[in-house]
């Protein structure tokens, strides 16, 4: 269920369970995500790919177990999943067609690519700049955008000294935040900003409690990298 946790607004969800790990990839217009989770090597019976085409009830069926242990199985993404908590069993419908996952091959292209530059760029866009900071402040955020106008954009500030967020205006609530930075290429000198919608704080809710990297440049997308979390956050000046 902590694994789960991002799942929120998501309707569906495409697992990929290999070795110790279980990797689920969600993208969407405004941004992408990637969660891994790592297990113990008995966790992962057979490795294989498993749809949960209704997560809502998926998740329900979790929550209302009171089995520490679930078995999820699932012959072919096409065919029908089965949960089981003790005597309890499930079966849910399944499909190749999971909304959530439709652009993650595409992202996945990009993604490669990127990682190959050492994430000095991300297709057309030059990521000029690379800090590490403290995600805590980062998180809460997302309980903070109803202070601000509904339209607001959020914009990200990075300088050689801080990483800054600043959003709404003084006249109706002005939200504003500046972290310090822990690491930092060595070449930046200057201050780049970039601008985005109200599904930034949204999305920083799905970082873990760890320190990030964030990857950015003047006017591009933001790059959130984390040991168990890669998020992607599209700025307001993509077309």
């Amino acid at each position: 269920m902590n694994f789960l946790a991002f799942t929120k607004d998501i309707p569906d969800l495409r697992l990929v369970c290999a070795g110790v790990r279980i990797t689920a990839e969600v993208a969407y217009s405004s941004y992408y995500l990637k969660k891994t989770l790592t297990v113990t090597p008995e966790t992962i019976i057979d490795d294989g790919t498993i749809h949960i085409v209704n997560l809502d009830k998926f998740k329900q069926f979790l929550k209302a177990s009171k089995n520490d242990y679930i078995t999820i199985r699932q012959i072919a993404v096409t065919k029908p999943l089965h949960v089981t908590g003790g005597a309890n069993k499930f079966q849910i419908p399944s499909s190749d067609d999971i909304e959530s996952a439709t652009k993650v091959p595409y992202m996945n292209t990009l993604i490669s690519k990127s990682e190959e530059s050492g994430w000095t760029n991300f297709s057309s866009e030059v990521l000029t700049h690379h800090v590490l900071i403290e995600s805590t402040d980062l998180k809460s955020l997302a309980d903070m955008k109803s202070l601000v106008a509904k339209e607001s954009s959020f914009k990200i500030k990075i300088t050689p000294e801080f990483w800054g967020l600043i959003a709404g205006q003084t006249i109706n609530g002005k939200l504003s935040t500046n972290l310090p930075i822990k690491e930092i290429s060595d070449e930046v000198e200057n201050t780049i900003d970039s601008n985005f919608g109200v599904w930034l704080p949204n999305c920083l809710q799905y970082l873990d409690d760890d320190d990030v990297t964030v990857h950015m440049g003047q006017n591009t997308l933001a790059v959130f990298a984390q040991p168990n979390t890669l998020l992607m956050v599209v700025d307001l000046a993509v077309d």
